[in-house]
């Protein structure tokens, strides 16, 4: 079995995995858009009995716009840093070592490889 074979496998089963995700992903956010749809127009009939059509639409106008502060706020504490801090160039620095010295082994081993096999054939 040849690297490209390994490759092609290990990139086939993520990619599958990735596609079924996003799948489910898909007609979560469709069913999750039905509900909305659904219980909004239920509390804007309940509203409008009570408070009428306009104090209705008002309300629910101020829960979406309350809903979307709070997510703005989860979003914005829970960015990435920025790359351009020390402690990160060291952490990229480091990467790249690692990265590097995977492939120098990578490389060695099938050199060694190589040679074991070809003694095997001069035998």
């Amino acid at each position: 079995m040849q690297l490209t074979d390994i490759t092609a496998a290990t990139v086939s089963v993520v990619a599958g995995r990735l596609l079924r995700r996003l799948g489910i992903a898909l007609v979560l956010t469709f069913f999750a858009l039905i509900a909305l749809y659904y219980f909004t127009t239920a509390g804007l009939v309940a509203l409008q009995m009570n408070f009428g059509l306009l104090q209705g639409l008002l309300i629910v106008g101020a829960i979406y716009a309350a809903t979307a502060v709070v997510l703005l706020v989860a979003l914005l504490a829970t960015r990435r840093k920025s790359v351009l801090t020390t402690s990160a160039r060291g952490t990229s620095v480091s990467r790249n070592m690692q990265v590097t010295m995977l492939l120098e082994a990578v490389m060695l081993g099938y050199m060694l490889a190589n040679r074991t096999g070809r003694a095997q054939r001069e035998r």
